[in-house]
């Protein structure tokens, strides 16, 4: 029934009975793209009328043929004994030609092989079943099918007849409908007409763009796309959350923080996803840091690129989309391990590393316009959806109250009096500045090996000062950059009388 090893030549045969072998084309089901080979069941099936006609058809068994559409009788596939009809045809099937091995099922009988009953063009009613499998032979798949939903043959079924209604392919009017199943995601995407449009030439790589770490490839770009709308709106301070989820080795600590918080459940998904494209992502984040050794390879993000086609200028289109449906469908699964991990709080390592469940599947057709018709199914629905953002008007309320809560802290911490140092007058004791607006800011003071504290500077009358955050110190001068130098010059003068730079709880 499928000709595998091609037993029979239909070409040979063809040509000695005086036929095109496009004829015998669909005789087996040899031409069966193998993704569709759940479409034909274990052995083949018969028709008691088209036999008594001298009539057979492999196309009898197609699973969506419940009756056989000549004579609206039921398709058997097994005999009265009880026995399957088999696909194979052994030595001792020829000692008993025609017949089951009970001999209580003819197949054929000398007389309806050589004098065919039936009429000719009734067997036209299998013509719209032949041009659907030669449509279905033309969808582009990927090399990797993952199964959809689940594994039963009558799920794939109903979403099959979907897939033709979805890609525009015409389902034959003569096989069965099967029950629809809930699908939960189902994507479809039209091109444009690619017709007479020539692919680009290489551009000529600079050194600038040789150094880089990222190829040149549509999973590339839709990879860094993504994580950068990741970051800037589903898991904003991702980072921080990272660095936390990473020195913590205990799971129950990790799931406890994944539920109390969404933003680190989010980053943990985050991760996740990363890990799951990006091959040594940890060597480049968590913290960012750009990697300067010369054997560096670069990143290669094409898993979900399909195979070459002829299609010319619309591969690049389909590479997108491929590239982008399979990374939407592992942030999905990223989700649901991530939302699993805070429940129950097993936290494996090896799980940072691999998504345990994808379930993703596209397929593609291109028409006679020249347009791409894309589809894709996932059974994925759990994702973060993006923070609620304030208007302009709550933004306003919120940095006014932020910048008086500050001014008040610093209110609170300058009072009494405070030490100071001057270059000229050296240590002594005066009572603490305090800002006289709103403009006080916090910054980090640097130039020190060890602790760089914390400190504020702000314009006191017509001097500015600044001032340490959690120690009594203070410096004045006439503009900030003079206030933080003479800060920083007390700071080394107290190290170089006391050894360090720390003034107890800086």
């Amino acid at each position: 029934m499928h000709n595998a090893t091609a037993a029979i030549d239909t070409a040979a045969l063809a040509i000695a009975l005086g036929e095109s072998p496009s004829v015998f084309r669909w005789s087996h089901f040899g031409a069966l793209a193998p993704w569709l080979s759940f479409l034909v069941t274990p052995g083949f099936r018969i028709c008691l009328s088209c036999l008594a006609q001298g009539y057979h058809s492999a196309l009898f068994s197609l699973r969506l043929f419940d009756n056989c559409p000549l004579h609206h009788q039921p398709l058997l596939a097994h005999c009265r004994c009880g026995r399957m009809f088999k696909v194979t045809i052994s030595v001792a099937d020829f000692k008993r030609a025609g017949n089951c091995m009970c001999y209580q099922q003819p197949y054929f009988t000398p007389e309806s092989c050589r004098c065919p009953t039936l009429d000719p063009s009734l067997a036209g009613v299998f013509d719209p079943v032949v041009h659907w499998l030669e449509q279905l032979s033309q969808v582009i798949r990927p090399t990797q099918t993952r199964s959809l939903i689940n594994d039963e043959i009558p799920a794939r079924l109903s979403l099959l007849s979907e897939w033709s209604e979805a890609l525009g392919l015409d389902y034959p009017a003569s096989f069965m409908r099967p029950k629809s199943v809930a699908r939960h995601m189902f994507h479809i995407r039209t091109s444009g007409n690619f017709q007479g449009i020539k692919l680009r030439e290489p551009c000529v790589v600079t050194s600038r763009q040789a150094s880089s770490l990222w190829k040149n490839t549509p999973s590339t770009w839709t990879y860094r796309a993504m994580s950068r709308y990741m970051r800037r709106h589903l898991s904003r301070g991702a980072e921080y959350w990272a660095l936390e989820l990473m020195g913590s080795p205990d799971p129950i600590a990790i799931a406890q923080l994944l539920r109390s918080d969404r933003r680190a459940e989010c980053a943990y998904a985050e991760m996740l996803w990363a890990n799951n494209i990006e091959p040594h992502v940890h060597e480049r984040r968590w913290p960012y840091r750009y990697p300067h050794s010369a054997q560096w390879p670069k990143r290669w993000i094409g898993a979900f690129v399909p195979t070459k086609t002829s299609l010319g200028a619309a591969q690049c289109w389909l590479e997108y989309h491929t590239a982008g449906a399979s990374m939407l469908a592992l942030w999905r699964a990223a989700c649901a391990q991530a939302s699993t991990v805070a429940q129950t709080g097993t936290d494996e390592r090896e799980s940072t590393r691999k998504i345990l469940s994808c379930p993703c599947d596209w397929s593609a057709v291109q028409k006679a316009d020249g347009t791409l018709h894309f589809l894709c199914l996932s059974t994925g629905t759990f994702r973060f959806s993006a923070p609620s953002r304030p208007d302009k008007r709550a933004r306003s309320e919120g940095i006014r109250k932020a910048r008086e809560a500050t001014r008040q802290a610093i209110l609170d911490a300058c009072t009494g009096p405070c030490l100071t140092w001057t270059e000229r007058e050296g240590w002594y004791v005066t009572a603490s500045a305090s800002p006289t607006n709103n403009g006080c800011r916090r910054q980090r003071l640097l130039g020190f090996k060890e602790n760089k504290p914390l400190f504020w500077i702000f314009q006191d009358d017509n001097q500015f000062v600044a001032r340490l955050c959690r120690t009594k110190l203070q410096a004045f001068g006439t503009t900030a950059r003079d206030a933080i130098g003479a800060l920083r010059c007390s700071l080394r003068q107290y190290a170089r009388l006391y050894g360090s730079v720390s003034l107890g709880s800086i």
